[in-house]
């Protein structure tokens, strides 16, 4: 049961990196009308950080 809960965090926690450089690619696609490829590196950075593979 505990490594069922700790699948849940971490999908919930994976999730969320997911959905803030999705929603940063759409602000600044909103702004400036064109697709930073360099958030690529952003969220590679960030799950590595944060200790997700």
């Amino acid at each position: 049961m505990d490594g069922f809960i700790l699948q849940i965090f971490s999908g919930l926690a994976n999730g969320s990196i997911y959905a803030a450089v999705g929603l940063a690619l759409v602000m600044i696609y909103q702004l400036l009308n064109i697709v930073s490829i360099a958030h690529k590196q952003m969220n590679t950075e960030c799950r590595s950080y944060s200790g997700f593979p």
